[in-house]
């Protein structure tokens, strides 16, 4: 690389780290004003041209203020391992936070499906999130499973602050001709939570829903999103 290059592409990089900056300080600025959709927004533009834990950190806590927590668990994962001592503790706390005020899904298929695309609320889920825990705000959420464009199975569920449900999308061995009825109300302590039709009575699929016990902070006050100077200083 020449001189000459050199010297352009420090350039380049010293004016998006400025953009950077005022895209960072303006994402404060909001959130100290709880304008959260302001701040992700800015928070998103700063990362997109820095990346760093102290960004993704700040755009973490505001996605959980404004409830967006799947959004806040991809960036707390991403943070690295590089993070400071101090900001990951306050991951940490947000985590525990999350854990409180958040449903989280476990997503589950069965054999026949490993190939299918899965989807929660129409939001692919990838392989990582299958995995794991998948953070959502309490109510209602749809997953499905579907195999070149059409859906071979779907399940509603109903997610609870503070608890894990896992969700289980399966095949049934015997098809039906019509619809299967709604389902009704089960009992936690059966396994099999309900079945639904699909795909022109072609086939039945089985959802099941398993409740957990919450996992809270044993009583203790949810920890609120943290903006203080120290975290929001320029990474």
């Amino acid at each position: 690389m020449s001189a000459q290059a050199a010297t352009d592409t420090t350039g380049d990089e010293e004016d998006r780290a400025a953009e950077a900056r005022e895209r960072f300080a303006e994402g404060v600025a909001h959130a100290q004003e709880a304008r959260w959709e302001e701040a992700v927004t800015a928070f998103r533009a700063a990362l997109a041209l820095r990346d760093a834990p102290t960004i993704r950190y700040n755009l973490a806590a505001a996605e959980v203020e404004r409830g967006a927590y799947r959004a806040a668990d991809a960036q707390l994962r991403a943070m690295g391992p590089d993070a400071p001592a101090s900001l990951v503790e306050l991951a940490a706390a947000l985590r525990e936070r999350m854990n409180g005020e958040a449903g989280r899904l476990r997503v589950e298929r069965a054999a026949e499906l490993d190939d299918t695309d899965v989807t929660l609320d129409a939001e692919p889920l990838e392989a990582d999130a299958l995995a794991g825990d998948v953070y959502v705000a309490p109510g209602e959420h749809v997953v499905e499973a579907a195999r070149d464009g059409r859906q071979v199975a779907r399940v509603t569920v109903l997610a609870d602050a503070g608890q894990r449900t896992r969700v289980y999308l399966g095949v049934g061995a015997n098809p039906i001709a019509d619809p299967a009825p709604a389902p009704q109300p089960t009992p936690l302590h059966e396994e099999w939570g309900f079945w639904a039709a699909i795909g022109g009575g072609a086939l039945l699929v089985v959802g099941v829903i398993v409740l957990a016990v919450a996992l809270g902070s044993g009583g203790t006050d949810p920890v609120r999103g943290n903006f203080e100077p120290a975290v929001l200083s320029w990474p």
